[in-house]
């Protein structure tokens, strides 16, 4: 079904109602299986692991099964050794998510799994912002304690100073947006 298509039938509140259970009461199910099948586990494993006998779980994996708390939610993520959300989201958001489910985020890899990648990916991007100190980059300071002032980092960040800056908080806290080009310092205000 096309966003589109979706966007006019969660028009109705009971639509949206249903949309959301059968997200969870299916999805997570269906998540479940994918997971343990890729790892090759039995059920009984599972359930031995997580302190569940093992019809319990069986209903666990079962399309339309509810009733996950979140300490069950808890421990099935450490298991698995996966990140677990649990968040209210704006509907584009949710349409998002469900729009984009693909097999790879249905089997959620576990951390040992994906952590060189992750190693590799965070590390370049790291080199690449210390690599980047002589184009422009941002960095936002949030010290509730010092509303009245911003620190300026020097281009070759050995350098600190406190300029006044106008407290344009955001829930109280002074936001300023710091921006660095090469050989020079620059600041701007982040509304």
């Amino acid at each position: 079904m096309s966003k589109a298509t979706l966007l006019e039938k969660l028009t109705d509140k009971e639509y949206r109602d249903a949309f959301i259970s059968e997200e969870i009461d299916v999805g997570l199910p269906m998540q479940l299986r994918s997971m343990r099948e890729s790892r090759g586990w039995k059920q009984q494993y599972v359930a031995e692991k997580t302190g569940t006998k093992q019809p319990r779980f069986s209903l666990m994996e079962k399309a339309g099964y509810g009733n996950f708390s979140l300490n069950t939610l808890k421990k099935l993520a450490s298991l698995f050794d996966v990140g677990l959300i649990v968040s209210f989201v704006p509907w584009g958001e949710m349409v998002d998510f469900v729009e984009g489910m693909t097999p790879a985020r249905l089997n959620a890899v576990g951390f040992g799994d994906e952590y060189h990648r992750l190693l590799r990916r965070y590390s370049r991007n790291e080199q690449s912002d210390i690599a980047s100190s002589d184009t422009s980059q941002a960095s936002f300071d949030f010290d509730a304690d010092t509303a009245s002032e911003q620190i300026i980092v020097n281009s070759d960040f050995t350098k600190y100073e406190r300029e006044p800056v106008e407290d344009i908080g955001y829930r109280g806290v002074a936001v300023g947006l710091l921006v660095h080009t090469a050989g020079t310092q620059s600041r701007a205000m982040a509304i």
